[in-house]
């Protein structure tokens, strides 16, 4: 009746014939505001859901590891009487129970078993020191952890993942990792300050923990921007040789390379790739 009664009225009134003109617009503004606002909403929870969970499995890989450090038979005495303890070790009275989703397996001394209980795709850990600390997933191909976390929640912020073509030992001549580049400066996000050639200076090496008696170390030889259309993407196609030949600076003689590979947030074609060289499996 309302909108009735203002079409009458804007027959014979100029100003209400344009308010009648211009409402449907303002309705479409306003649906278009709501629905951004939505989404912001909605993408802020995931990322906050995303960045609590991988929180709570670093806290979860640090305590297996920590609950099994020895700790210093003779820690050294100061003046004042008080012993130092070394900063990496967690006495028993700051020791926290395990979390509900491992109570049963307080016996597993090896982190990456521990986790491996909570999704059997895990393949390794992935640090660079104050930078990067992740777990590794392989899934059946490269789309399963795009949009999946590592618990198996539908999340943005997926997961880190490895070529599902790639050996999930890393023995094959080039591995590829992925993350996504969240803007909340999550997952792979802070890659892009290794673009930085000072920052990168103080961050060259990647550690690849594979079990609690196996890491590769990687030290970092370029950080580049690469259109994914004229570059190999499929890591079996690629070999130590040629990737050494493209990106130079790499130790003479290695034999396996590392890519981490994410999105740039500025062109849907382009790519930060970070090259690193094989420098010491122990």
């Amino acid at each position: 009746m309302l909108y009735f009664s203002l079409i009458f009225v804007a027959r014979f009134d100029p100003v209400a014939r344009r308010s009648m003109l211009f409402a449907p617009l303002i309705a479409i503004g306003v649906f278009l505001i709501a629905l951004s606002s939505y989404r912001l909403i909605e993408n802020h929870l995931e990322g906050t859901a995303a960045r609590a969970e991988y929180q709570e499995l670093r806290d979860i890989f640090e305590m297996i590891a920590i609950m099994h450090h020895p700790l210093p038979q003779a820690p050294e005495i100061h003046s004042d009487g008080q012993p130092e303890l070394p900063d990496a070790v967690m006495t028993a009275e700051h020791a926290t129970p395990l979390p509900d989703m491992l109570q049963g397996l307080e016996g597993l001394e090896d982190p990456m078993e521990t986790l491996r209980q909570i999704n059997p795709d895990l393949i390794g850990w992935i640090r660079i020191e104050n930078l990067i600390n992740y777990p590794i997933v392989q899934g059946r191909d490269n789309s399963r952890y795009l949009n999946t976390t590592f618990q198996g929640r539908r999340n943005a912020s997926g997961a880190i993942f490895m070529d599902y073509r790639n050996s999930s030992v890393f023995d094959d001549e080039v591995s590829i990792i992925y993350g996504h580049n969240m803007r909340n400066g999550s997952m792979f996000a802070p890659l892009h300050r290794l673009r930085d050639p000072a920052f990168l200076a103080e961050h060259q090496y990647i550690r690849i923990i594979l079990s609690a008696q196996e890491t590769l170390v990687y030290r970092i030889v370029a950080a580049r921007v690469v259109n994914v259309w004229y570059t190999v993407n499929d890591p079996t196609q690629l070999t130590a040789a040629a990737v050494a030949g493209s990106v130079r600076g790499a130790p003479s003689g290695t034999q396996r390379f590392l890519i981490l590979s994410t999105c740039t947030n500025v062109d849907d074609d382009e790519r930060l790739r970070i090259y690193a060289a094989l420098i010491e499996p122990y």
